[in-house]
C-alpha cells in the first residue's frame, strides 16, 4: 500500500515555516504563519492564561475524558462571548469544544457530507487556503464568491451578492467573522444584513469562521456579524478559534456553535455534531479548553484579558500605520488596504514570482499569494521589508 500512496506537496503556509527554519541567513524575516508576535519576535503566553493554568494546577485532580462536546463551563463562556446576555440566542444554540477552529470546520464538513453528498460550499476569493482543503477533502463541491482583488481591495458588494444568489438550498456559505484572511478587509453591518437576506431567500446556511475575535475592533464589533445572521434567522455554524486571541495555538482550543430557528432543531443537529466529532477525534483536549473557560467566565480574568487584547490590537494597528506610511514614503503602491484593514493579515499585491524572488534573494518569506502577517513586523524590520519591496520593483 505505502508504495502506491500519492505524495502530497508541502502545506502552502506551514511548509514555508520549515523552509524558513532551514534558511541560515541571519537577516531573514518570516511573515508567513499567522501568529501574534511581540517586538522581539516571540509569541507570548498571555498573563491571564498563566493565571488560569496555575489555578488548574492547584485544583485539578483528574485527566479523565471530557464529554464529546466538552465542559458546560466552556460552553457558557463561548455563548457569553458571542451573544452577551441575549437569552434567546443562547437558548437556540449548542456549543461543542473542538480541536481548534479547523476541528470545528472539519465537523461541519463531515456533517454536510453525511446530510447530503450534493452540498456545495461557497468560499470567498481570496480566502485561507485550508478552507478549500477541509471541505473538498470531505468530498464536497467547492465554489468561490467574489470578495477582493489580488491586492486586497474589496470588490463591489453587488458582485458578492450576485455570486451568493446562485447558492442552492442546503448549500454552505463560508464567511469570515472579522479580520478577513488574507485581506484584512471586513464586512460592514449593512453588508452582513444583505448577506442574511440572500441566504434566507436561497435556503443556504452560513459557516462563520472567526479566529480573531477581539483583534479587529474589539469583542462586540468583531462578533456583530454573527449576531446579525442569527437574529435574522439564518441557519448558522460558528467555527471559533482561541489560538490567536488567547495565545493557545498549540493547545488546539476551538468551538463549533450551532444556531438554529429553535431549540428542537438545534438539538437534532447537535446530535449529529456529536456523532461526527466522535468519529473524527472522539472528544476534545482538556487543558486548553479549561484554561479558556476560566478566562471567559471569571469576571476579573475576563477584564484582564480585554486589557491584554487591547494592547495586542493597538500594536497590530500601529504596525499597519507604520508600514503604510513607509510604503507611501517610498512611492510604492503596495499593501493598499494595510492602513484600514484589521487583524493579522494584509495582501501586498506582489505576484507569486516576486514573492519567490523576495524569499531567495532577500530571505523575506511571504505566502505565495503575497499575504503578509502584519503582526510579525517590527519597528526594526519594516524599513528592511520596504527597502526589499522597492528594490524588487526597481529591478
Amino acid at each position: 500500500m505505502f508504495r502506491s500512496v500519492p505524495g502530497a506537496p508541502p502545506d502552502p503556509i506551514l511548509g514555508l515555516s520549515a523552509a524558513f527554519q532551514a534558511d541560515d541567513r541571519d537577516d531573514k524575516i518570516n511573515l508567513t504563519v499567522g501568529v501574534y508576535c511581540e517586538a522581539d519576535g516571540s509569541t507570548p503566553v498571555l498573563d491571564v492564561i498563566r493565571t488560569a493554568e496555575q489555578r488548574l494546577y492547584d485544583t485539578e485532580r483528574s485527566k479523565t475524558y471530557l464529554p464529546i462536546t466538552g465542559s458546560p463551563l466552556f460552553a457558557r463562556g463561548v455563548r457569553t462571548l458571542l451573544f452577551g446576555d441575549d437569552a434567546d440566542l443562547a437558548a437556540r444554540s449548542a456549543v461543542a469544544d473542538t480541536p481548534g477552529g479547523t476541528g470545528a470546520l472539519s465537523v461541519v464538513a463531515r456533517l454536510a457530507w453525511v446530510t447530503s453528498h450534493t452540498t456545495t460550499v461557497w468560499i470567498s476569493n481570496p480566502t485561507w487556503p485550508n478552507h478549500r482543503a477541509v471541505f473538498a477533502d470531505q468530498g464536497l463541491g467547492v465554489q468561490s464568491y467574489r470578495y477582493a482583488d489580488a491586492s486586497g481591495r474589496r470588490l463591489p458588494m453587488a458582485e458578492l451578492l450576485e455570486d451568493l444568489g446562485r447558492a442552492n438550498a442546503g448549500d454552505l456559505v463560508v464567511l469570515h467573522g472579522c479580520c478577513h484572511n488574507p485581506t484584512g478587509a471586513d464586512l460592514t453591518p449593512s453588508e452582513w444584513s444583505q448577506i442574511a437576506e440572500v441566504l434566507l431567500a436561497r435556503g443556504a446556511a452560513a459557516v462563520v469562521d472567526t479566529a480573531y475575535v477581539g483583534l479587529g475592533d474589539g469583542i462586540e464589533p468583531d462578533t456583530a456579524g454573527i449576531r446579525i445572521l442569527a437574529e435574522a434567522g439564518v441557519e448558522l455554524f460558528v467555527c471559533l478559534s482561541f489560538s490567536k486571541n488567547l495565545g493557545l495555538y498549540a493547545e488546539r482550543v476551538g468551538a463549533l456553535v450551532t444556531v438554529g430557528p429553535g431549540a428542537e432543531a438545534v438539538h437534532l443537529v447537535d446530535s449529529r455534531v456529536k456523532a461526527c466529532a466522535r468519529s473524527i477525534y472522539s472528544n476534545p483536549p482538556k487543558h486548553g479548553g479549561e484554561s479558556a473557560a476560566i478566562v471567559l467566565t471569571d469576571p476579573e480574568l475576563h477584564a484582564a484579558w480585554l486589557d491584554e487584547l487591547a494592547v495586542m490590537r493597538q500594536r497590530i494597528n500601529g504596525l499597519r500605520s507604520q508600514l503604510a506610511d513607509q510604503l507611501a514614503g517610498a512611492g510604492l503602491d503596495l499593501c493598499p488596504g494595510v492602513a484600514t484593514g484589521r487583524g493579522l493579515f494584509s495582501l501586498t499585491g506582489l505576484t507569486s514570482d516576486e514573492v519567490v524572488r523576495l524569499r531567495t534573494e532577500r530571505g523575506i518569506y511571504l505566502v505565495e499569494n503575497g499575504r503578509i502577517n502584519v503582526a510579525a513586523l517590527t519597528e526594526d524590520n519594516i524599513p528592511l521589508v520596504v527597502d526589499a519591496f522597492a528594490r524588487l520593483r526597481q529591478s
